[in-house]
């Protein structure tokens, strides 16, 4: 079941890569679209996924929001 995370640019030098990889690392196959400001998880995060790659993708520039 796919699940859409809202997700924020903190750092705009930042790329799609550095958010499909931050998930990837946590065996979570990601879809970001930066255009909306979203990435969609081909599976429900955990709320320990959850906080784990909030932590990972802060220090990438980004900041993951609630699901949508």
């Amino acid at each position: 079941m796919k699940e859409l995370y809202q997700i924020e640019r903190i750092n705009y030098n930042y790329c799609l890569v550095a958010v499909e990889k931050t998930f990837a690392g946590k065996g979570i196959l990601a879809s970001p679209n930066l255009d909306n400001n979203t990435v969609t998880v081909d599976s429900p995060l955990s709320e320990k996924d959850w906080k784990q790659i909030h932590f990972l993708l802060s220090e990438e520039g980004y900041e993951l929001r609630e699901k949508i």
